[in-house]
């Protein structure tokens, strides 16, 4: 028989299986001597009976033994007396007769009672092959492996003989630790069905494990169970009591609609094969958030949450509100756009909608400019006004006003001025009362640009 390879073992998902089945083959590949006792129960060998054959090899073929048993024994486990209906005797059954009903080889000699070995042969060839072994998987390195043994062994050239499948138990844990009474880690089976019931019972051991590992029962689980039955319980009691006030009538309310094609199978089939799909990944994974916020929407504002556009304008909205906006954000500017424009960025397009507009703020490279107030009894004396290119004199006005919150113009206009002499005006000492003198006011619609090295700024004025 054909031991798995290594190469067999790697085709196997789950590294735990791998395992499994690495420690089977070693088993099979192990040189297990035939015989190593020399007393005890057991068959003696043929050609030295001072030596018992290995209990291993003389007791696991004994399932096809049960398959004739009933004929020997007829429920008597010594089997001391011929039983109805062959009233077959132990002289009777020689190593031919064996040999007859277990491998099909005719006798030289005449066997006793054909009928009742033909019976037999009939039992054997009904219930084999044996389609499941169930034993403890400590047994796997020993008594399992050596029932596949022998099958291979006695039906070399008929595999439809050997054994189908070996179901591996364990010990149950309680509670992830083994069950002892001297820790008090112990529950027999009628204190369980006491303590949690069969229902409980049931859906802790469902859930106890799987494959090769020992299973687990866990009374919190049992507990669990339990409770989630009662509460079931207690809900249908509501529903029944409830039953009269329920709707009736057809089924195609949106509701109810909703309701059936949540159930459908057929969608559930569609969804989980295009969420597969890379290039419809990011719109389902926003898609199911939005449908949950449209949802509750409506359940506040009732159908009109499903309109696409606002009852107003609501960039005619924010125009108006434009200063308050401006000295709210504390920013230079703001650019309304529309979602559908080609310039707006793919976030805003993506994330905005009627009603929650999507705010994206960006910063413009600045030349910060000293101004300095030479007019007497004022408690403003120098501001760094930042100027970006391309700016006004008046826009430059309200973000001076802006970031000099703190000082109080007392209501006077305010005006720019810049220095005639660019070189020397600074270097002067200011008269009293003569502030303006040396300077030049920068009129509202004077253009500021920025130097090329960034070192200060020019004002243009009607193109110079």
């Amino acid at each position: 028989m054909a031991t798995p390879s290594e190469s067999t073992c790697q085709e196997l998902p789950c590294p735990r299986w791998r395992h499994t089945l690495r420690k089977f083959a070693r088993t099979f590949s192990t040189p297990w001597t035939g015989s190593a006792r020399t007393y005890g129960l057991g068959t003696k060998l043929p050609w030295d009976e001072s030596w018992l054959l290995e209990s291993l090899s003389d007791s696991t073929i004994y399932m096809a033994y049960y398959t004739v048993a009933h004929y020997l024994q007829g429920g008597d486990l010594v089997g001391g007396s011929a039983c109805p209906p062959y009233f077959i005797k132990p002289e009777d059954m020689m190593p031919e007769a064996w040999d007859y009903v277990f491998l099909n080889v005719a006798s030289k000699t005449k066997l006793q009672k054909k009928d009742a070995l033909n019976a037999m042969k009939k039992e054997l060839e009904f219930w084999y092959p044996m389609n499941l072994r169930c034993s403890g998987k400590d047994l796997i390195p020993n008594h399992l492996s050596y029932c596949i043994f022998n099958h291979c062994a006695m039906w070399p050239e008929n595999p439809e003989k050997w054994v189908l499948g070996m179901r591996a138990n364990g010990h149950l844990l309680l509670n992830s630790e083994k069950m002892f009474k001297s820790t008090g880690n112990f529950l027999t089976l009628a204190d369980a069905l006491d303590k949690f019931s069969a229902d409980g019972m049931r859906l802790a051991l469902a859930d106890a494990g799987d494959v090769i590992e020992d299973a687990n029962f866990v009374g919190t689980m049992a507990n669990a169970g339990i409770l989630c039955l009662y509460t079931f319980l207690e809900w249908v009691k509501e529903m029944l009591a409830s039953l009269s006030s329920l709707h009736t009538g057809p089924t195609d309310s949106y509701v109810d609609r909703a309701f059936e094609a949540d159930m459908s199978h057929d969608n559930k089939v569609v969804s989980a094969r295009l969420k597969d799909k890379p290039e419809l990944k990011k719109h389902m994974k926003k898609g199911m958030p939005f449908a949950q916020a449209v949802r509750e929407k409506i359940e506040k504002l009732g159908i009109g949450a499903l309109n696409v556009t606002l009852d107003f304008d609501e960039r005619e909205v924010l125009l108006e509100n434009l200063r308050y906006i401006l000295n709210t954000l504390e920013v230079d500017d703001i650019e309304f756009k529309f979602s559908d424009n080609p310039t707006t960025e793919e976030v805003v397009r993506e994330e905005c909608c009627p009603g929650q507009p999507r705010a994206v703020f960006c910063s413009d490279t600045f030349v910060n400019v000293c101004c300095i107030n030479q007019q007497q009894s004022s408690g403003c004396f120098e501001v760094q006004v930042p100027v970006l290119d391309g700016d006004s004199a008046s826009k430059v006005l309200a973000r001076l006003a802006r970031v000099s919150s703190h000082v109080s113009f007392d209501g006077l206009p305010v005006k720019l001025l810049r220095y005639e002499d660019p070189t020397m005006g600074p270097r002067k000492i200011p008269t009293s009362d003569c502030e303006e003198t040396g300077k030049v006011v920068v009129p509202n619609e004077a253009i500021f640009r920025i130097k090329g090295d960034k070192s200060g700024v020019e004002v243009e004025l009607d193109g110079t």
